[in-house]
């Protein structure tokens, strides 16, 4: 399986070296369009090829990892779907709802061909203990905090950050929310850096989501609520608690859990998903929704009203 990667910018570098790990000698291409760090990735990657153009490599892949800025994401997954490459694309899957929509159904007649989404949010490990709980959740605050760095500001926050709460929820509840009704701020960038969205679902159950890139202290936290009392996960830190009551009165249980190395973990899970034909873990569907949350949550935020699913 002959793998190329698209794109060697900040979080490009990482992928790469995870992809070297996984893929090994089958992975045999750098797709770089700034032709002044071709050097710098020649000295890292000395067997492989590096090259500004896709068409150069593409008749010799089988798979392709794209890591360009999103404006891009679209373009270059269609391309390689047509050229029956399976695809692992960082998020946002695409820039708009419509585009992952044209290339769900571009994958509609690729049945044999993976094409995995890296929201790698899926993959702490604490998600396998704690599921079951945020599943018959009531209510959910998700808050994702962080200072500017500038990177990613091409985008607003909700693709850059929020778009991360988003699939948890989707992978947390298994259904679309019936309503979002958001608002948000543009404060350093030319698009929004601050936005706070409240999700509804069925059975009364509710969401609390706010990402923020203006902020001085890096904070990325969960707080769900059900009929057993509170559970907090600190995404950031590496622990959970519970409170649990017992006899009338509430005691707190903590727990601290390994990070993964998420990146690997995607790159591997991807590997498996063409290699052993499982379904990809975040695939076509999931980054679809997601897509759509995006779109109503900035349909939301630009009306000033609740919109519907």
């Amino acid at each position: 399986m002959k793998v190329a990667q698209i794109g060697f910018g900040h979080l490009g570098k990482w992928h790469a070296e995870k992809a070297k790990k996984v893929y090994g000698d089958n992975f045999i291409a750098i797709v770089e369009v700034n032709e002044t760090l071709h050097e710098g990735i020649k000295s890292i990657y000395p067997d492989l090829i590096v090259t500004s153009r896709l068409q150069e490599v593409i008749n010799d892949l089988d798979a392709a990892v794209i890591v360009t800025p999103t404006t891009y994401h679209y373009e270059i997954i269609e391309e390689c779907l047509r050229n029956n490459l399976h695809v692992f694309c960082e998020k946002p899957l695409t820039e708009t709802f419509e585009q992952s929509l044209r290339i769900q159904d571009v994958l509609e007649s690729k049945k044999d061909l993976v094409l995995q989404a890296g929201h790698s949010e899926r993959f702490h490990p604490c998600w396998a203990r704690l599921k079951g709980t945020l599943e018959s959740s009531r209510m959910l605050k998700l808050t994702r905090r962080a200072p500017f760095k500038g990177r990613g500001a091409d985008v607003d926050i909700v693709q850059d950050l929020m778009i991360h709460d988003f699939d948890l929820l989707y992978y947390f509840f298994n259904e679309t929310p019936l309503s979002i009704s958001a608002n948000g701020a543009k404060i350093i960038s030319n698009n929004l850096d601050y936005v706070s969205a409240l999700l509804t679902f069925s059975g009364n159950r509710t969401a609390f989501v706010t990402a923020s890139r203006v902020s001085v202290d890096e904070q990325r936290e969960l707080v769900a609520v059900n009929q057993n009392g509170e559970l907090k996960v600190d995404l950031l830190n590496n622990f959970f608690e519970k409170s649990i009551c017992e006899n009338g009165s509430f005691k707190k249980v903590e727990h601290s859990y390994q990070r993964a190395d998420h990146l690997l973990v995607e790159h591997q899970e991807f590997f498996n998903s063409i290699t052993k034909s499982n379904p990809p873990v975040v695939g076509i569907k999931d980054a679809t929704v997601v897509m759509k949350m995006i779109d109503l949550t900035l349909k939301s935020i630009k009306s000033g009203v609740e919109v519907s699913w």
